[in-house]
């Protein structure tokens, strides 16, 4: 093979050289080309996540109540107004938040209350909720008539007035209160004439400015509701309470045209200043003139509907005695057993509630046990716990701090 020339040599060199630099610089070219985008950056941190089992729930711990020890062997059946037994003057409040009762409206279904603290009022049996409420109370001539079981217990206006001192009087010093009386003319608490009333707080001084003002008032001609229900509604409480015994009849007399706008009925009144859309808890007392009025408020404003019935004795004048058959004669047995077996039942509370009191003395708790003595003496008058609770509430007022 023949030898190439140094000069051609060397150009073929550089051709070669050339070549590779060309083809060199293509390939990485095309590589940078083809590379992903940041493949130069640096790789964020990746967290690595993992799944745990799901933790079990702890089982409900289920708590038995066992039955209060009686001496007669009966089941202690607490009543409703024990949920109010302390409220007065405890300071240490138990919510039970009890479920209003069911039905009484015709509804068969309890309408939702407006939610308080979980404290509430007991009037008449009839539970509300809240922490503010206003009683609306008839208080017309009607209201002089009817006995209860005794003559102690006295007429309509007497048990009325004992009740609504009672439903106060239960009321913790967080609630507050307002009181409107109503015949033909309405009378406020304390004769309140402000434009715009306020609710008191439960406090002692309150409570017994509200007794004192009570023993002034006397009944009068006529009944409407109706400037009573304006003042209670515009003030959007918690829960209204209206009791009345009669028709309203102020619509007819034309009472407070002018005061009320016009003649409205007690439908319109209610339908136009409820706007706080205030549950009204209706009573019927002793007469069924008003029921159809008082049942008709209740279910439109989502509260509850209640008769209290006059009691047996004052709607029946007594009986001449006369000979009895043998199967009356059982039954008059057994009546008596029955009201012996009641009487036990109320002693054994009572003796229950005495121990408790007495329990909340040795604690110190000395305002709770004088409203428990205060309350054995007022519910179980006939009982012996009865007279030692009047002789610890002395001791108690007189030693306590």
């Amino acid at each position: 093979m023949p030898a190439l020339h140094p000069r051609r040599f060397l150009i073929a060199q550089s051709s070669v050289l050339v070549s590779f630099a060309l083809h060199l610089g293509a390939i990485l070219v095309l590589a940078a080309l083809l590379q992903p985008v940041g493949f130069w950056q640096k790789r964020p941190l990746e967290l690595e996540v993992s799944i745990a089992e799901p933790v079990p729930e702890p089982e409900l711990l289920v708590v038995s109540e066992a039955p209060l020890p009686v001496n007669s062997g009966e089941l202690l059946v607490l009543q409703e107004s024990d949920v109010f037994a302390e409220a007065g003057e405890n300071t240490d409040y138990f919510s039970p938040d009890p479920l209003l009762p069911g039905g009484r409206n015709g509804s068969g279904a309890a309408p939702a209350p407006k939610q308080g603290s979980g404290h509430g009022a007991s009037f008449f049996g009839t539970v509300a909720y809240g922490d503010e409420f206003v009683y609306v109370v008839d208080i017309s001539t009607s209201m002089d008539r009817g006995q209860g079981a005794s003559a102690s217990e006295g007429t309509r206006f007497v048990r009325a007035m004992a009740e609504l001192r009672a439903s106060i009087e239960r009321l913790s010093p967080q609630q507050t209160f307002y009181v409107v009386l109503f015949n033909g003319e309405t009378l406020r608490m304390f004769d309140d004439r402000s434009v715009f009333p306020q609710a008191l707080p439960a406090t002692a001084a309150n409570k017994r400015r509200l007794y004192d003002w009570l023993a002034t008032i006397s009944t009068g001609p006529c009944t409407d509701p109706r400037e009573a229900l304006q003042v209670g509604l515009g003030m959007r409480p918690s829960a209204l309470f209206l009791l009345s015994d009669g028709e309203f009849n102020g619509q007819q007399n034309r009472n407070h045209a002018g005061l009320l706008r016009g003649n409205p009925s007690v439908s319109a009144v209610i339908d136009r200043h409820n706007r706080g859309r205030t549950p009204i808890h209706t009573i019927a007392f002793e007469d069924k003139s008003c029921c159809l009025a008082l049942e008709q408020i209740a279910r439109s404003t989502g509260g509850e509907y209640q008769f209290v019935a006059p009691h047996a004795s004052a709607a029946q004048p007594p009986q001449p005695a006369v000979a009895q058959p043998a199967v009356a004669q059982a039954a008059v047995a057994q009546a008596r057993a029955a009201q012996l077996k009641a009487a036990n039942l109320a002693a054994n509370r009572a003796d229950y509630l005495l121990s408790r009191a007495s329990k909340l003395e040795t604690l110190g708790r000395w305002k709770q046990a004088l409203a428990m003595y205060r309350r054995i003496e007022r519910d179980y008058p006939a009982t012996d716990a009865a007279a030692s609770a009047a002789k610890k509430t002395l001791e108690v007022s007189a030693s306590g701090p």
